[in-house]
């Protein structure tokens, strides 16, 4: 090979020849420039994730995977369903807050600026729902018994108290009995929580109001024609 061609010039020089000789005109381009970092070391992309089934209220630990280009990697959201988010480093997280099916839709950008694309389809479904939103009114010192009920997602369920508190000598059960017996008057608010089977959670704000016990006192019966003052105590 004459030391004056070039690689280029040889390239063009095996076409013509190709067409002169009745082969076939190749229209592929002849690179003119080294191959960059990013085409070294592959383009940047993300791991396909499988559509994830989740209920409502359901938190979601996702990590997402950045292969090829040039680390360190750069996650943005494109767009997110209700409750969810996208973590810096590529985890999705929050909780879906609406049933249906959705798409996670994030780009990540590696040192080189290259970038790609992906999209996490989320099959949600409805989560459980508290059923119960009045609880019955209690005495003091009087036993006290209710039971939560929930509905939605997948039983079996288990009911906790989320925030707030509950009255004086009140305990609420995994399986959603509120019993015991109350000490003091009075109206007491909490967030009741049910988890599903599933993972699913949901709240609700419910109250309980306790009456105070009834007063010891006295009354005038008239027996036989003649007053007669008894004494009345509340039963213990």
């Amino acid at each position: 090979m004459p030391a004056f061609l070039r690689p280029s010039l040889l390239a063009v020089a095996a076409l013509l020849t190709l067409a002169a000789t009745g082969g076939p005109a190749v229209a592929s381009p002849v690179r003119s420039r080294p191959e960059s970092a990013a085409d070294a070391v592959g383009r940047v992309a993300i791991v396909p994730v499988a559509p994830i089934v989740v209920e409502t209220g359901t938190p979601l630990s996702i990590p997402l995977v950045a292969v090829g280009g040039t680390a360190p990697y750069q996650w943005s959201p494109l767009s997110l369903p209700p409750g969810v988010t996208l973590g810096s480093g590529g985890d999705i997280g929050g909780a879906p807050s609406e049933a249906g099916r959705q798409s996670v839709d994030v780009e990540v950008v590696d040192a080189l600026n290259a970038t790609a694309t992906a999209a996490v389809v989320l099959d949600v479904r409805p989560g459980p729902l508290l059923s119960t939103t009045q609880l019955p009114t209690g005495m003091v010192g009087t036993d006290y018994a209710t039971t939560l009920v929930a509905h939605g997602g997948t039983p079996p369920y288990s009911f906790s108290v989320a925030s707030g508190r509950l009255p004086g000598g009140l305990v609420l059960s995994s399986s959603g009995t509120l019993s015991g017996r109350p000490g003091t008057s009075g109206t007491t608010s909490f967030d009741a929580r049910v988890t599903d089977a599933a993972g699913g959670v949901a709240t609700s704000q419910l109250a309980v109001s306790v009456a105070p016990a009834p007063a010891e006192g006295y009354v005038t019966v008239d027996l036989s024609g003649q007053a007669n003052t008894y004494g009345l105590a509340a039963a213990s």
